[in-house]
Order: structure tokens, then C-alpha cells, then sequence
């Protein structure tokens, strides 16, 4: 499918564009997409920084998955370790590189890594022990999650940008939320809540493996908060927050694409009303003046006809919306067994139960009171999806652009 686009910023030079900008305390919104950089050299794991755990932490073998810096590479040494918590990767190539990451496990490469399965998983100095608790069924780290904090990345170099009170909402294994501790921008300390309604993701998240840190950009201290609960109700009790982050669930169900409803999401990637909530609090300005959502959204989730609702009230509520990194990602219909993606109320899941997919991730970002003169047009695409049409003339637009044009993920299944 092609992705959404709501234009105002290319994700080349969104970071440039802010700068340009004139400085504004009004709230702000972001949504992800996806986008690449510039290619990491294949070389030696000992140049990157990783982090230390706890000295108790000992792990004799366990892979490790490092991604490039915009997060379109992966690299995996099979055999790494950690010993009195310093990890130790082997000093060679990885046995894994995959030049165009769709996913995070790439089985065409060799490579795959069940949810219960321990892993080393690190980006730009942000590194976490991953293995998800027994009878946990929050989502593990995916290609999304490298994606948002590659947006983060771009949105933390902006001009201007400084946080004081962060919550990454439904934070599964909370290293979005703990990139964002170690990266944000600002004076003094950092308050960073995770919330998720699964009790596991906060039992990792208090782990030696999380492994929260105490000091963030330019050694600010930072303060944790981590709990267990409906992240739509924490936000209408207080909602409080200068940088708000989500990768939620964004697979509409048959209901928001054909009646415009909202629904609660069922599992970790189905329904669309966390993501709604969210939108309707920021056009609402209920969050902290000069506050800004960063939130993951794909070509399927503007089916949803309420978000595409929402999304149209921009504009008139003196907000942007810009793409931080815009990029095709395999959809992978493998999370669930035959029977439950036949069951599955979405129709696009349904047209998807035979192996991948690709949809386009799109992270975006949003500031309120930019909408000024030759800034305030805000075109917003309507989704096209595997087995559907175009369903606005900017989407038709996107379309033609990419039209004739292979595919990343068709280049990397041609090269496996």
C-alpha cells in the first residue's frame, strides 16, 4: 500500500523546516512514518558505545541486533554475551546485515527471534536485555519501534526543542520511552512516565535488563515513572505532558472503516481508539502548552474514518502536521495463527492472511500555532491499501508518484 502523507514537511528536511520556524509555546503533534539514511559501514561491534547493566547481569549467549542510525540497516552477531552487565558483541562482521530493514526479524536472512527469546537491542547509545515475561502479550520491539526513535531523533535535533515532563503510552518494552530519557533535550530534570494496560510490560520495564537510566542528554537527572493501566484514562486525569509518544495500535477495525466508529484497541495491534483519544486531547489542547505528540500511524490506519476526521480538523485548530520519516515496512500477518487472522474484524487483515504485506509507516509531527501565512495549507492523503482505491485526490497524487517504482521490500525479497 502507499503511505499517507500529510504534507507540509518532507521527511528529508522536516528538522530543517523546524528551524526555519518561528519559536511558538503552543502545543504540538507528531505522527511517524519512515525514511533512510545514510548506510552504516559493515565493520566492528566494539566501535559502538553499549551500555553497562548491573554488575549481577550475566548472560552467556545471546544475539545481538544493533541498527544503523536511521534505522534502515540491521546488524546481528549470533554469539554475543553479557558478563558483570558489560556486553560483549564478537569482533568481526555481523552474521546478519540486512541492507533494507522491513522487519525486525529478517527469516529470509536467517535471522528470527521469538518474543521469549533474550536479546541485545541497541540504537544510538540506547540499548536494552529484552525477553518478555512469561504470560506477557505486549507487542516485542518491532521495526516500528527502531522507526519512532528514529523520529524522535529528528524531532530532538529541531531548533528550539526542549522537554521537562515525557510519557510514552502503551510502552510494551518501553525502549521508545527510554530512548526518549536518554535523548530529549532540556534544562534540569526529566519526568518520564511509561504506561501500558499489560502488568508484564511494567515488570520488564522495573528490570535489570530495562535498565532504566538516571542521567540523560547532557546529564540531566531523570525521574521514572512506571505503571500498569488505561493509558486513556491516565491522560484524561492528567494530561499534563510536554512530549507525548505512542506507537499504538493502528489496524482499524471493520467498524472505524466502515461506520466511523471508535474502538478500543483488542490486542497490541487492532483498533484505533487509544490512537483517537490521543488526537482528540491534542485539538482539544489539553495538553501542556507547547506540547508535542509523536505517534506511529501506517497507510491502513487512515481507513479509520474518525482519523481521517481528526486529522482534517487540523488546520482549522492552527496545527501541523509534519512526516518525520516516511518508509514501506512488511506487515506481518505471522503474528497471528490462520484461524484467529480469518476471525480478525479487519477487513484489510483478512486480506492479508498469506504472508507479508507491506504498508507504509508513517511518523508525523505536529505543531500547534505554526499555521501561519504560506505554512497554514495542510494537505492530508487518504490511504490506499492492498485490494482498495485511493480515497482522496492526494492520495491519487502519491500514487502516481510511486508508481513504477519497486518496492523496498520487493528489492530485498529479490536479493534473498
Amino acid at each position: 500500500g502507499n503511505c499517507c502523507k500529510l504534507f507540509g514537511a518532507s521527511s528529508a528536511n522536516a528538522a530543517d523546516v523546524e528551524s526555519d520556524a518561528p519559536e511558538s509555546t503552543a502545543p504540538s503533534l507528531v505522527v511517524v512514518a519512515a525514511s533512510p539514511d545514510a548506510a552504516v559501514a559493515c565493520g566492528h561491534a566494539s566501535k559502538y558505545p553499549f551500555e553497562q547493566f548491573a554488575p549481577s547481569m550475566n548472560v552467556r549467549e545471546l544475539p545481538i541486533v544493533l541498527f544503523n542510525d536511521d534505522a534502515s540497516q540491521q546488524l546481528v552477531w549470533y554469539n554475543g554475551g553479557i558478563k558483570a552487565g558489560i556486553v560483549h558483541c564478537p569482533d568481526d562482521e555481523p552474521d546478519v546485515w540486512s541492507r533494507d530493514a522491513v522487519v525486525m526479524s529478517p527469516a529470509y536472512l536467517g535471522f528470527a527471534i521469538e518474543p521469549y527469546e533474550q536479546r541485545y537491542l541497541y540504537y544510538k547509545g540506547v540499548g536494552i536485555v529484552f525477553s518478555r515475561p512469561h504470560r506477557g502479550k505486549f507487542m516485542q520491539p518491532s521495526i516500528d519501534t527502531m522507526l519512532v526513535c528514529y523520529g524522535l531523533d529528528q524531532l530532538f535535533q529541531s531548533k528550539g526543542c526542549s522537554f521537562g515532563r515525557a510519557i510514552d503510552i502503551g510502552m510494551g518494552s518501553g525502549f521508545i520511552g527510554k530512548f526518549a530519557a536518554a535523548k530529549a533535550p532540556g534544562k534540569g530534570r526529566l519526568a518520564i512516565t511509561l504506561v501500558d494496560v499489560d502488568p508484564a510490560a511494567e515488570e520488564y520495564c522495573r528490570s535489570d535488563g530495562f535498565g532504566a537510566t538516571i542521567r540523560g542528554a547532557g546529564g540531566r537527572e531523570v525521574e521514572w515513572s512506571c505503571q500498569t493501566g488505561d493509558a486513556s484514562a491516565l491522560l484524561q486525569a492528567d494530561s499534563d505532558f510536554d512530549l507525548l509518544i505512542s506507537n499504538p495500535p493502528y489496524i482499524p477495525t471493520r467498524e472505524e472503516v466502515e461506520e466511523g466508529t471508535s474502538a478500543a484497541p483488542s490486542n497490541f495491534w487492532e483498533g484505533c481508539g487509544l490512537l483517537v483519544h490521543m488526537l482528540e486531547l491534542m485539538l482539544e489542547g489539553r495538553y501542556r502548552k507547547g506540547a508535542h505528540l509523536v505517534v506511529m500511524v501506517t497507510s491502513l490506519t487512515l481507513k479509520a474514518k474518525r482519523v481521517q476526521a481528526l486529522l482534517a480538523q487540523v488546520a482549522s485548530q492552527g496545527l501541523q502536521v509534519r512526516v518525520l520519516v516516511e518508509r514501506e515496512i512488511a506487515w506481518k500477518d505471522g503474528m497471528l495463527d490462520p484461524a484467529e487472522a480469518r476471525r480478525t474484524s479487519s477487513p484489510t487483515a483478512r486480506k492479508m492472511t498469506r504472508g507479508s504485506a507491506l504498508a507504509a509507516a508513517s511518523i508525523l509531527w505536529v505543531r500547534c500555532g505554526l499555521a501561519t501565512a504560506g505554512k497554514g495549507g495542510i494537505a492530508i492523503a487518504g490511504p490506499t491499501t492492498i485490494g482498495t482505491s485511493p480515497t482522496s485526490s492526494t492520495s491519487a497524487d502519491l500514487t502516481r508518484r510511486r508508481r513504477g517504482r519497486q518496492s523496498r521490500f520487493e528489492r530485498v525479497r529479490a536479493r534473498a
